[in-house]
């Protein structure tokens, strides 16, 4: 059964939308072929950043790259803000939701910016803001019946990544600290393109 949605500014949203889906895949595509021709690379043993140090080659396309995906995140939010109201009704929730996509997109900002060895390329941690977003979400969500599950999937999301995060945090090592981040960091961006796409096909 087809959901009724207000639609005076979902269809109009949906191409600020892609331009988050269209981040996520523009940086796995950078990342992939970056570590292809960085020499010895361990996509395993190494960190994401370290395509993008001063001293690494290529550094420059690694910096472009985080540029890029960083703006169309922050595009993207003022689509997925008009979404959530037109679906909710609920500007303060559809606010807090954007403003932590919007921190996501400056911490990508950052690291293009400021290269590692430095300290700014982290963005002081601004970017961890986005792992709020599903409650927002849910909150967001919650009282409207058509849209339970979704609150429902979207608060499990929270758990999971709250719970990889941790993960990362304890149990990371020089092992398999790369592939650990890029589990984490591909979790956050499965979500936010399977939410996107929800709101573009409604």
């Amino acid at each position: 059964m087809k959901i009724e949605v207000p639609m005076n500014r979902v269809n109009k949203s949906s191409f600020l939308l892609y331009c988050g889906i269209i981040a996520i895949l523009g940086y796995i595509t950078n990342i992939i072929i970056l570590g292809e021709l960085y020499s010895n690379y361990s996509h395993v043993k190494q960190q994401i950043s370290e395509l993008g140090m001063s001293n690494a080659p290529n550094y420059l396309i690694f910096a472009f790259g985080e540029i890029i995906a960083g703006t169309l995140f922050i595009i993207s939010s003022i689509g997925s803000y008009f979404v959530i109201v037109d679906l909710t009704n609920k500007k303060y929730l559809a606010f807090l939701f954007s403003l932590c996509i919007i921190f996501f997109g400056i911490n990508f900002l950052f690291s293009g910016f400021f290269p590692l060895p430095d300290e700014r390329h982290n963005g002081y941690g601004m970017g961890a803001l986005v792992l709020l977003a599903p409650i927002f979400l849910t909150w967001s969500c919650w009282s409207i019946p058509k849209f339970r599950m979704f609150a429902y999937l979207n608060l499990t999301v929270f758990i999971l990544l709250i719970s990889m995060m941790l993960l990362n945090v304890f149990f990371g090592s020089v092992q398999n600290q790369g592939l650990l981040q890029r589990v984490f960091v591909l979790s956050i961006f499965l979500w936010i393109s399977s939410v996107y796409t929800y709101f573009i096909k409604l």
